[in-house]
């Protein structure tokens, strides 16, 4: 019998006796995501699959690990509930509430943009969640909307702890895997430092930008670029792009945006609440999000992903309006998808039933999301062109069964690329959250699903996942030597690497430039990176030239570099007042016991040239002390 590979969990199998793994509904960088049933409580659960490329990777399983750890902890209505994990056959997993809703990333793609009252609905309840893991000790750091799910009643649920850590921790510039949304990364982490709660406030302060504009603050061509952006540039104001953004609500998002942290909203709750009375509890209608209107034709919308979770496959014909309305991220007690919507929707859908009673069949609109169809069940034949008549005129369309049709290769293609093939082979095109591959490159399509040559019906949904490039990194290819120090720290970190200085003597290298890195060729995103920096070409006094006879240890620092001017004597008093014992240290007669010079001492860096002397033990002075 054929091994099951590590990392794999198959569709019907049943997890640690107790979980029935039904389907997939999403997918990440790092993890798949199945809808399963927990059949010893008969409720149905999430269960989140490491990948199998990472299963064996400590570094990927242990950041996996650490999501289970800080989210199982954690008791909060707008945190998403860990139920338990475990490993089945060398697959990580993690077993999770279930979320019958979309990610707020759909939600803005699909309804925005939002009224500030809305978004400040939707905040209230993130900052209840970020402020409950702040208070125990925990910076989620990767605050993102698609990190937020919003279920059917508008309760907003965060999710994907994985790289969240204590504040007492002191790897806290560990951004590993998570660091492929660098749209809402904020400065501090951007340049490689210690995140804070301030630093979970800003993502949010870009969430909320991005609600209000249905746009990113800063856009740029490569992760590094973006990165570089949040650091160096002034944040726009959201009505730069939506010029009926109120001027107090501008303020309010360019404060939670502050490059400063101290500059900042003190906790999440201060956000929201300054964002819930920009207008001072005056009373207006219930809000209805704006219309969206679709990108020109072929063009994708700025930030295509998704996370761990997909809307639920439509099995019923849809209506002529488009697909079904997602929740408005509102608090439960509002219904801020606009009661007028359903109303014209529900009458459509009876008219529609009404027309397929007797025999009509209504023309499919495509709503193109990003060049995304919606799901016609039936092909339509035009009437003839060459039928005359009254009757022909009023004759309707005839009804044709849907043609089985062969789902063609997008690997390598960009999204663009897809999603017009998939519109002239009839088919949807849906992309999840970008994966590693070694062989596709970035931004192409690296996988898909159904795969390709499979039989589907017309208008069937395919995903695709697009290619991040290769997990491994080519560290030669960064270009870090010589330099800046500080750059070349940024640009390790935007690549989702883990940075550490070492300062080291280089006669070739300018101090303060990069010499090299440990290892020097390639990482895994997520490793830990040492930056070789430059202290110019100095040399080293060794410590272990102490005990040593005068002439050795002046041979030896000669060798290095330095120059060796003469030796000076003292006695057994000067040597104790030092802190020094002679016998201890097996010091005689004529041993090195110190160095002298401007800047000289053990352990210390000079430059080459530099003249010293030698402190050497003289007995006969013992007694002149």
């Amino acid at each position: 019998m054929e091994a099951t590979p590590i990392g794999m969990i198959e569709l019907r199998a049943t997890v640690n006796r107790r979980y029935r793994v039904d389907r997939q509904i999403g997918a990440g960088g790092m993890a798949v995501v199945y809808l399963g049933h927990d059949l010893l409580l008969g409720r149905d659960v999430a269960i989140k699959v490491l990948r199998p490329q990472y299963a064996a990777n400590p570094t990927f399983r242990s950041r996996f690990e650490r999501e289970a750890e800080a989210a199982a902890g954690f008791a909060h209505p707008n945190i998403i509930d860990i139920y338990d994990v475990g490993e089945e056959d060398g697959a990580p997993y993690i077993v999770m509430e279930h979320i019958a809703g979309h990610t707020l990333k759909e939600i803005i793609v699909d309804e925005g943009p939002f009224h500030p009252d809305d978004v400040a609905a939707l905040l209230t309840q993130v900052a209840g969640a970020l402020d409950y893991a702040h208070a125990r000790g925990y910076v989620h750091r990767d605050v993102k909307p698609q990190n937020i799910l919003v279920d059917d009643r508008g309760v907003a649920r965060v999710v994907d702890f994985g790289i969240a850590k204590s504040l007492g921790d002191s790897d806290l510039t560990e951004i590993g895997a998570g660091l492929g949304t660098v749209h809402y990364l904020s400065p501090e982490q951007a340049s490689g430092l210690m995140p804070t709660p301030a630093s979970d406030i800003y993502s949010a302060g870009v969430v909320a930008f991005e609600m209000l504009t249905r746009r990113l603050p800063f856009e740029a061509e490569s992760p590094v670029a973006v990165a570089m952006r949040h650091v160096q540039d002034p944040p726009p104001a959201p009505s730069s792009y939506l010029a009926t953004v109120p001027a107090a609500v501008d303020a309010i998002v360019l404060k939670a945006l502050a490059k400063d942290p101290t500059k900042r909203f003190q906790n999440a709750g201060a956000l929201a609440t300054a964002m819930s009375s920009w207008h001072e509890a005056r009373p207006r209608p219930a809000p209805t999000p704006a219309p969206f209107r679709p990108p020109p034709s072929g063009q994708a919308p700025s930030d295509l992903t998704a996370t761990t979770v997909t809307p639920a496959v439509v099995t019923e014909p849809e209506s002529p309006l488009g697909p079904a309305a997602k929740p408005s991220p509102a608090a439960p007690s509002r219904d801020d998808t606009g009661c007028a919507t359903w109303v014209i929707g529900l009458a459509v859908l009876l008219g529609l039933v009404g027309l397929i009673w007797i025999g009509f069949q209504l023309t499919p609109r495509i709503a193109d999301l990003g060049g995304i169809t919606t799901n016609p069940t039936v092909a339509v034949a035009p009437a003839a062109a060459t039928t005359t008549g009254p009757a022909a005129t009023n004759a309707p369309p005839a009804i044709m069964p849907a043609a089985a049709i062969a789902v063609p290769d997008f690997t390598g293609l960009t999204l663009t690329g897809a999603t017009a093939a998939a519109r002239a082979a009839g088919l949807q095109l849906s992309a999840l959250e970008p994966v590693f591959s070694d062989s596709v490159p970035v931004d192409a399509v690296a996988e898909q699903d159904p795969p390709a040559a499979s039989s589907v019906d017309q208008a069937t949904t395919v995903y695709v996942m697009l290619s991040r490039g290769s997990a491994m990194i080519d560290l030669g290819e960064l270009d870090l030597i010589e330099t800046e120090a500080a750059a070349a720290e940024r640009t390790l970190t935007a690549s989702g690497l883990t940075v550490t200085r070492e300062e080291v003597p280089s006669e070739e290298i300018a101090a303060g430039r990069v010499a090299g890195t440990e290892p020097a060729d390639q990482a895994f995103i997520g490793d830990r990176i040492v930056l070789l920096v430059s202290l110019g070409d100095v040399v080293r006094i060794p410590a272990a030239i102490q005990g040593q006879p005068g002439s050795a240890a002046t041979s030896e620092l000669e060798a290095a570099g330095l120059v060796v001017t003469g030796e000076v004597g003292v006695g057994e008093a000067t040597i104790a007042g030092a802190g020094l014992d002679l016998d201890t240290a097996g010091i005689e007669p004529g041993d090195v016991v110190g160095v002298q010079g401007d800047d000289a001492d053990f352990d210390s860096y000079l430059p080459r040239g530099t003249e010293i002397e030698l402190v050497v033990y003289d007995p006969a002075l013992d007694d002149a002390e």
